[in-house]
C-alpha cells in the first residue's frame, strides 16, 4: 500500500490512482514518513574523508627521505594493460571472446577501441562487467562505459565516464523561455554523454520547460532560485569533483556547476537512503567514484517491461560501482 501511495504521490499527474481509491488520511500519513526521510538528511553533506593537513616539518622529512631512494623503473604497459586498467569494470574473459568473434574491434589498436550497442533496438553485447552485467558500449577515446543494469520489473543503463575534467551543466539556450530537448543541447555544446539536471516546473502539466525548478549553476553563472528543507545540491567544484550539500546553504566558494534535487544517495562512501524511500517511477541519478570517475544512470519507466525503481535500488546500484557521492 505504501508503495503503490508513493508512487502515485511522487508523480505530477497521476496523484488520482491514490486518491480516488484511499483515505486522504492514509495518504497523510504514508507521505508524512516520506517528508519525514527527506528532513532527516538535512545537515548531511560530504567532505571526501578529509584529513588534517601535515605539518609542514613533516613534510619536509617525507621529502628528504624519498630523495634519497632512488625511482624503482617500471616496464612500459601494453596498450592491452593500459585497456584493463582503464576499465577494471569489464570482466576480461568475456572481454577476449567478444575479440576473438570480433577480431576487426582491434584494427585500430586497443587504444581506439570503440564499441556501440546500446541504440534501444540492439541486443547490445556479450562483454560482461566483473558484476556480472551486460556491456552496451565501449568507447576508449572518449574513456566511457555503458552497461545494462535490470532488476524486478525495470532496466537501465549506467555510464562511467573517466575523464573527470570534461563534465559541466548546459541550460537551454532559452532558459527562462522554453526548454530544449537534451539531445540538442549535448549537440549544440560537443557533447558525447549527457543525461538531465534539474528540474523545470510544469504548471497543469503544460510547462515547455523554460522555468527551472530551483536553482542551478552553469559555468559559474546561477539561475533560479534554492529550494529549501529537504532539498540537496549537488556542486561540481574546480577540483572536478562532487560536493553534497544542503540547498538552502550558499553556494561554496570553487563550485562551476550545481543542480539542485533529492535524496543525497551516497555520501563519503555510505548509503544514506533506505527503503522508506519507495515509489516505483523513472529515475536519474549521478554519482562519482574515489578515484573520481563519474556515473550516470537513467532507470527508464512507464514502459510494460518496465516501470522503474525506488530511489533505494538506485543507491544500491551506483555504490555497486564504486560510488563515493551519489
Amino acid at each position: 500500500r505504501d508503495l503503490y501511495i508513493q508512487t502515485a504521490m511522487t508523480t505530477k499527474s497521476h496523484h488520482w490512482l491514490a486518491t480516488a481509491f484511499i483515505p486522504y488520511d492514509i495518504i497523510r500519513d504514508v507521505m508524512d514518513e516520506y517528508k519525514q526521510a527527506r528532513e532527516s538528511q538535512m545537515g548531511m553533506t560530504s567532505n571526501w574523508g578529509t584529513e588534517p593537513t601535515e605539518p609542514t616539518e613533516t613534510k619536509a622529512a617525507h621529502a628528504e627521505a624519498k630523495s634519497t631512494t632512488p625511482p624503482a623503473t617500471e616496464p612500459a604497459k601494453t596498450g592491452e594493460e593500459e585497456f584493463y586498467d582503464l576499465f577494471p569494470e569489464i570482466d576480461r574473459t568475456s572481454f577476449e571472446a567478444y575479440v576473438k568473434e570480433y577480431p576487426e574491434v582491434l584494427d585500430e589498436g586497443w587504444e581506439n577501441i570503440y564499441i556501440n550497442e546500446a541504440a534501444l533496438y540492439k541486443d547490445g553485447t556479450s562483454i560482461e562487467t566483473t558484476e556480472g552485467d551486460q556491456v552496451l558500449a565501449v568507447d576508449v577515446p572518449n574513456q566511457i562505459l555503458l552497461i545494462r543494469v535490470s532488476g524486478t520489473g525495470y532496466r537501465g543503463v549506467l555510464a562511467i565516464a573517466k575523464k573527470n575534467d570534461k563534465l559541466h551543466l548546459y541550460t537551454s539556450q532559452y532558459i527562462g523561455g522554453y526548454g530544449e530537448f537534451i539531445g540538442d543541447i549535448a549537440t549544440a555544446n560537443n557533447g558525447v554523454l549527457a543525461v538531465t539536471g534539474s528540474g523545470f516546473l510544469d504548471p497543469n502539466g503544460e510547462g515547455d520547460g523554460g522555468d527551472l525548478a530551483g536553482y542551478c549553476m552553469a559555468n559559474g553563472v546561477g539561475y533560479g532560485y534554492h529550494y529549501g528543507w529537504g532539498y540537496k545540491r549537488l556542486e561540481l567544484h574546480e577540483d572536478h569533483r562532487f560536493y553534497i550539500t544542503d540547498a538552502y546553504d550558499g553556494v561554496s566558494e570553487g563550485t562551476t556547476d550545481a543542480v539542485e534535487f533529492w535524496p543525497a544517495m551516497v555520501l563519503d562512501g555510505e548509503i544514506v537512503v533506505n527503503d522508506d524511500w519507495a515509489g516505483i517511477n523513472p529515475r536519474c541519478a549521478v554519482g562519482q567514484t574515489k578515484d573520481e570517475a563519474y556515473l550516470m544512470l537513467v532507470i527508464e519507466g512507464r514502459l510494460i517491461d518496465s516501470l522503474g525503481t525506488d530511489v533505494a535500488e538506485c543507491s544500491r546500484i551506483m555504490a555497486r560501482y564504486g560510488a563515493y557521492q551519489a
